[in-house]
């Protein structure tokens, strides 16, 4: 009996022994640069509503589109890892089959609709844990897209002699989030299936329908999910175990408790939309809306605060910046004599953010609130005496901000920066009188959608090397 037991407490030393070898499997080293290619499954759903009801469709009427097929391309990142903790930034490209064809419900004999979203591309950040080989993640970030829309009317009917057409594409602006996981096959190769969703928001598509001279005014809208099997290829000597599963993070590099103060600029994009809930004099019945994207600068000032525990920061900053996007179009309801104006010119944010630093890295997200000045002129050239007949008004709106970005601590003092943002402005009530016309009251609805990408740069008070890597 006691050889029995001996040998049992043997065994069963052992086993423990195993179990906590096997629990120490070293975690790969996964700092560096990365390249590789992805492929499968996408669904894609294109809305798109007609403002005007000049050849297409009645005023206000939505058509909806979803589509499968095939998604290819390839992406290039970079990763940066503190004991099981992994962040990265990353680049892609994807390329995308299909596209929908629905004959219209108003004229299905003559009309088709064709809608199509044939190319992706991303930068986000990622934030994961290593498990040994496994590397599973969730990432974040800028999207854009090119969509496309194609009606057309057969020859024969209504006047078109040849069909008429209304074709056009458009960049399209968003986000995205998702998340997968990573599987390391070997020093250099890691394997993984990848999750993606991206919204492109909805944008202004304004143009003439070909043979036919209306002039046609859009606001189409995507959104996508992709499913990807992934293979990249990891440069560098990254086979090395650099840390047991089970070891602490080594301490951050850089104290990042600090106030601090800087300038930024960049790039926006800017999508307002108004309804006219009067049908005052600039559209054609009460209801009618109208949409305007447009493309501009950005730039000003950012104070904030930042604490720091261990790697995790966290922080709260005001921001101001000033932008160009504006849009002056012909109108749609009344093209011989109006012209319509949109404008953000002014945005102000007050937000809180979260991030965990990587040595002189520091990636984070952010969000809170989000004010700007939007304004709306509509202007009568023909109609109106003695002068043009006018309605111009401005208001500041009040939405929210949610964004992230990446700080690289190039001094003690000084912290470089890239930052994306997504501002909704929400609906606000724009009123008045238009000019020169006996006091015709107006009353739009009006939202704004603001997308910036900007560099930045940080000075930071009092700030300290705590630690050496």
């Amino acid at each position: 009996m006691n050889k029995i037991l001996l040998h049992a407490a043997v065994l069963a030393v052992s086993f423990a022994a195993s179990a906590h070898a096997s629990d120490e499997r070293p975690v790969w080293d996964w700092n560096g640069v990365y390249m590789g290619a992805h492929a499968g499954w996408v669904g894609s759903d294109v809305r798109w509503t007609d403002n005007t009801g000049n050849w297409w469709a009645p005023p206000g009427f939505t058509h909806s589109a979803s589509d499968n097929g095939f998604i290819g391309g390839g992406q290039v990142g970079i990763l940066r890892q503190q004991g099981n903790i992994v962040g990265g930034l990353e680049l892609s490209v994807s390329g995308a089959s299909g596209g929908t064809r629905a004959a219209s419900p108003f004229f299905p004999a003559i009309d088709t609709y064709k809608t199509e979203i044939d190319t992706l591309v991303s930068v986000t950040g990622r934030l994961g844990y290593a498990f040994g080989d496994w590397l599973p993640y969730v990432q974040g970030g800028y999207a854009g897209g090119m969509v496309s829309m194609r009606n057309t009317s057969g020859a024969g009917f209504f006047g078109c002699a040849v069909p008429c057409v209304y074709d056009s594409s458009q960049w399209q602006h968003g986000f995205t989030l998702g998340g997968g996981v990573d599987y390391r096959i070997s020093d250099n190769i890691a394997l993984g299936v990848n999750y993606r969703y991206a919204n492109l928001g909805n944008h202004a598509y304004i143009g003439v329908t070909g043979n036919a001279g209306t002039l046609e005014n859009f606001k189409v809208g995507a959104d996508v999910h992709a499913v990807t099997a992934r293979a990249n290829w990891l440069f560098g000597d990254q086979g090395s175990s650099i840390a047991s599963r089970d070891a602490p993070a080594a301490a951050p590099a850089w104290d990042w408790n600090a106030i601090y103060l800087g300038v930024h600029g960049g790039l926006g994009h800017g999508d307002i939309d108004w309804t006219d809930n009067l049908g005052g004099w600039f559209t054609n019945f009460a209801g009618n809306s109208y949409m305007s994207s447009g493309d501009g600068v950005t730039g000003g000032v950012q104070l904030g605060m930042l604490t720091q525990w261990d790697h995790v920061v966290g922080g709260i900053g005001v921001s101001l910046s000033a932008m160009s996007l504006e849009t002056r179009e012909t109108s749609p309801f009344f093209p011989p004599s109006d012209t319509l104006e949109t404008k953000v010119d002014l945005l102000a944010t007050v937000t809180a953010r979260i991030g965990y630093a990587f040595g002189s890295l520091l990636p984070y997200v952010e969000g809170g609130y989000a004010g700007g000045n939007v304004s709306v002129t509509n202007t009568d050239r023909l109609n109106c005496f003695p002068a043009a007949c006018l309605f111009d008004t401005t208001k500041w709106h009040h939405g929210f901000t949610l964004g992230g970005g990446l700080d690289y601590r190039v001094t003690e003092n000084l912290v470089l920066g890239l930052n994306y943002s997504y501002v909704s402005l929400g609906d606000a009530t724009h009123s008045g009188t238009t000019t020169n016309t006996f006091g015709v009251p107006e009353d739009y609805t009006v939202g704004a959608d603001v997308h910036a990408v900007t560099l930045r740069a940080n000075w930071l008070f009092d700030g300290t090397l705590f630690s050496a890597e």
